[in-house]
């Protein structure tokens, strides 16, 4: 219960040997008096500020962790998707950072993507898995995994912001998409980024109603829906970053 506290040593010792000895003990800070209220108190505050960002920055690598594992879990289910959930993240940032996304809107995105098939988890494995096409009955099942997705964290206050990623990545820029029909705008620019990076790797991947694409097959596929299934802009940036989502995708 000690570990998170930072040490701070206040001494007359001044030596160079006295500070070195001190910092290999473990220590943050290291001040000599003579030293006046006010340096104490911002270096005190300076520390402790330091450490909550920390602390902070760990529980959230934790938090993406534990995410991760879950998605990996309900992917698990389905052999054919083994690594999407990361492979989504990973490309959908890339594009988002060339799009000056906010850092709030980027973390939003990093747990958007990460969750945003957590609906399958209610979806039979024998759908899932089905060799040869869906049924009609089959399909109409499938389609709500972003609606059941969404409502199944829709009470946990700190995820809630990547609801509309996960509601929304099936919708198309024409309005052909599931489950609101959403169309242009009207959906949120998250998810639209979403949309182009999960059909990527969806295009990508061995099925047993499909066979893989290879990425520049998939890529020409992407820019040839741009404007109908894709947001125009959201492709353009795509374009850009091939490079580096290649690169990502031979690691």
């Amino acid at each position: 219960e000690w570990v998170s506290i930072p040490f701070i040593f206040l001494s007359a010792r001044r030596g160079r040997e006295d500070i070195f000895n001190g910092r290999r003990l473990g220590a943050e800070d290291y001040l000599v008096k003579p030293i006046t209220r006010h340096e104490l108190t911002t270096t005190i505050r300076s520390r402790l500020e330091r450490n909550h960002q920390l602390l902070l920055a760990q529980l959230k690598q934790a938090y993406s962790s534990s995410l991760i594992m879950l998605a990996n879990a309900i992917e698990l289910r389905d052999q054919y998707t083994r690594g999407h959930v990361e492979r989504v993240r990973d490309h959908s940032v890339i594009i988002a950072e060339r799009m000056e996304l906010t850092t709030v809107h980027l973390e939003n995105l990093h747990y958007g993507s990460i969750l945003h098939d957590i609906g399958k988890i209610h979806i039979p494995e024998s759908i899932l898995s089905k060799p040869g096409r869906l049924t009609g009955e089959e399909w109409e099942l499938m389609k709500k995994h972003p609606e059941i997705g969404a409502e199944m964290i829709k009470q946990i206050e700190y995820l809630s912001p990547a609801i509309p990623i996960i509601k929304h990545h099936h919708e198309r820029w024409d309005g052909s998409g599931y489950p609101d029909k959403l169309a242009g705008e009207q959906i949120p620019l998250s998810a639209r980024i979403v949309a182009v990076t999960d059909s990527l790797d969806a295009m990508c991947t061995e099925r047993p109603n499909q066979e893989a694409h290879t990425p520049s097959a998939a890529y020409d596929e992407i820019i040839r829906c741009k404007g109908s299934l894709y947001d125009p802009r959201v492709v353009d940036v795509f374009f850009e970053a091939w490079d580096e989502i290649t690169a990502s995708m031979n690691k």
